[in-house]
């Protein structure tokens, strides 16, 4: 399978829209996102009328595969949480202890030391590549402000899928805390006890709009994920996919042109890796295929996303990290 002969995925069903005044908004959204969640070759609307001298193709390490480099990361990646969010002894920090399981809490999604922690953990591997390391601090800026709560957002549900999450219901975090999406809101029964009279939000608002949306995301982006079978290979991809996106705000044609370039690389690595792990192209080509197939409902779950932080911002559910603003999720 030619990975160029991969045409573009759309949405047969628009994603919700909190309120009417925002279409205008939603609608400059959708085609941001149309280019985002493509799978097509990236860079055919880069335009050709421009000017601009655009580079020489990105300069390429022997031997070095990008899917492999980022594999290698992302274990690193989990060995770190386990060391970070572990509250035991020395012992049990240094052992080989996997995740534990806990409740979370309805306001812990957007504490400032995880959501800094995870982030640092994403860019450490982005870095892990030559050609992101190369690029100015703005290009870095605008490539991770587009792509960072998606990555986020994919790799909890992937996480979850692993864990059995789709058969409990249980939409899982990296650090191990999970919301229980079969309990009705049981789970955060002594939060909604506690609630002020005047909160803005009752119980019954707050499931109805951030609790029931996120068990539609794990029953459709979780089942998409449990098919296709999804390993660290695929995620990893997904994740270079992902991060050079063309479509990025704020870049100009030639580095646009470097970042398509890059992405094109993404596509060769992936497929040298499964003819490296003995797969036959039309193997290869039907993985590569399956997992660009998610990028429709990774799409579809984004926008559920946006529309909660979007109630959590306007109605002041629960404090969050600034960071998250700048991370462009409004």
């Amino acid at each position: 399978m030619n990975p160029s002969s991969v045409q573009n995925l759309r949405d047969s069903i628009k994603p919700r829209s909190p309120t009417s005044s925002d279409s205008v908004q939603e609608e400059e959204e959708d085609k941001k996102d149309d280019h985002l969640f493509s799978a097509a070759t990236p860079g055919s609307w880069i335009s050709s009328s421009s000017a601009e001298t655009l580079p020489c193709v990105p300069k390429e390490s022997p031997g070095e595969n990008y899917i492999e480099i980022l594999t290698a990361l992302y274990k690193v990646s989990v060995v770190r949480r386990r060391m970070f969010y572990c509250s035991g002894s020395l012992r049990e920090m240094l052992g080989q202890t996997g995740l534990k399981m806990r409740p979370t809490r309805f306001d812990e999604r957007y504490y400032k030391e995880k959501m800094r922690f995870e982030l640092i953990l994403y860019v450490e591997m982005m870095n892990s590549l030559s050609i992101f390391r190369d690029f100015d601090l703005d290009t870095k800026e605008s490539l991770i402000k587009q792509c960072a709560v998606s990555l986020a957002m994919l790799e909890k549900y992937y996480i979850s899928v692993k864990n059995d999450g789709l058969k409990t219901q249980k939409l899982i975090a990296p650090d191990g805390s999970y919301t229980d999406l079969s309990d009705d809101g049981a789970q955060f029964a002594e939060e909604f006890q506690t609630m002020k009279d005047d909160q803005v939000m009752d119980k019954n608002q707050c499931l109805n709009l951030l609790y029931n949306p996120l068990k539609v995301c794990l029953n459709e982006l979780g089942t998409a994920l449990e098919h296709s079978k999804m390993t660290d290979t695929e995620f990893c991809a997904l994740f270079a996919i992902l991060l050079f996106n063309t479509a990025a705000d704020n870049i100009t044609d030639s580095v646009r042109n470097a970042v398509m370039m890059a992405r094109n690389r993404v596509m060769k690595d992936w497929f040298e890796l499964y003819a490296k792990q003995g797969k036959t192209p039309e193997e290869a080509g039907l993985l590569v295929g399956n997992t660009l197939l998610l990028l429709t409902a990774v799409r579809n779950a984004m926008a559920v996303h946006r529309e909660n932080f979007h109630v959590i911002r306007v109605f002041n559910v629960m404090e969050y990290d600034k960071l998250i603003d700048d991370l462009a999720f409004v």
